[in-house]
């Protein structure tokens, strides 16, 4: 009995404590996202109107996420769809509050995070690529050397107005072609399989996915 009773105890416990965490947790969000408020409203130099019309613009978009977020009738990608148009719709009405001087140095510090985001992003999935694969640091320095190159050219044929559609599709698949050469030279034949197999999994799974959605 006294058993069940300890047993009990520590149950209770750890469910306080659980609970204890979560607030924890989504007071520190909340708090978070105040202060990253209050910094844009600092950093945009915005009157006391702008301040106004900027947080009510907040406050009625909020509810709409969150029920979003929530909505079990929904798939991911539809979450996706709809998270994006809302927030485009926010944004457009957060937009028209700034003057232009505002409004071009607000659209600089989101693409700033952006690129932050992006380069924060490619730096993770090269360190899961480097242990999957077992590459030395040496490869590892020549494959983010690779990726750096051919991404930079990619991104410029990309940003290429003069191009047509098919001349852009031929430059884009050479480049591919330079890059898979380029990668083939630093990998030994066993990490090269390896790495054909990860491609041919990863496709078979958008195929599925695609499948699955249609």
């Amino acid at each position: 009995m006294r058993h069940l009773k300890n047993s009990l105890a520590i149950l209770l416990m750890a469910l306080s404590f659980g609970t204890l965490q979560a607030q924890e947790s989504t007071e520190g969000r909340k708090n978070a996202m105040k202060e990253h408020h209050e910094q844009l409203i600092s950093d945009l130099k915005m009157s006391d109107e702008q301040s106004a019309e900027w947080t009510a613009i907040h406050k009625e978009y909020r509810p709409k996420i969150k029920a979003l977020r929530t909505d079990e009738s929904l798939s991911k990608e539809e979450k996706g769809s709809k998270a994006r148009a809302l927030k485009a719709e926010m944004d457009e009405k957060l937009n028209a509050v700034l003057s232009e001087e505002q409004a071009a140095k607000w659209k600089a510090m989101k693409d700033e995070k952006k690129d932050q985001r992006k380069g924060e992003g490619k730096a993770q999935r090269h360190e899961k690529m480097a242990q999957e694969l077992g590459l030395t640091e040496k490869q590892s320095a020549a494959w983010m050397e690779i990726h750096e190159k051919y991404d930079a050219q990619k991104a410029a044929v990309k940003a290429d107005s003069s191009l047509s559609e098919e001349a852009r599709k031929k430059k884009m698949m050479s480049i591919r072609k330079d890059q898979e050469k380029a990668i083939k030279a630093i990998l030994s034949p066993e990490q090269m399989a390896k790495l054909k197999a990860m491609k041919e999994e990863h496709k078979e799974g958008k195929e599925h996915k695609g499948r699955k959605k249609g």
